[in-house]
């Protein structure tokens, strides 16, 4: 194979795992809170999900979100609770 063409591939790149994101809902206790089942490829669609639907959520009775990367077993938290109401 020509040098210019060999495919360079990242040693990185081959472990790479896929990632999903989804939303834990919570109430103002901390317990779980039946919510939205959106799933979310990348980590910043999710979080402009949550601001264009954190009024709805709130107005549903959930008070704090935790977001999850849900491809690690069992789903991992990346950040969370955090509360709705200081929106």
């Amino acid at each position: 194979m020509h040098s210019a063409l060999r495919r360079v591939v990242s040693p990185r790149s081959r472990y790479r795992r896929p990632v999903s994101f989804r939303w834990r809902y919570l109430t103002e206790s901390g317990a779980e809170q039946t919510g939205p089942d959106e799933t979310f490829a990348e980590q910043a669609e999710a979080e402009s999900w949550l601001s264009d639907e954190w009024p709805t959520l709130l107005d549903g009775g959930i008070d704090a979100v935790t977001l999850l990367d849900t491809d690690s077993d069992p789903p991992a938290e990346l950040y969370g609770p955090m509360s709705l109401h200081g929106q």
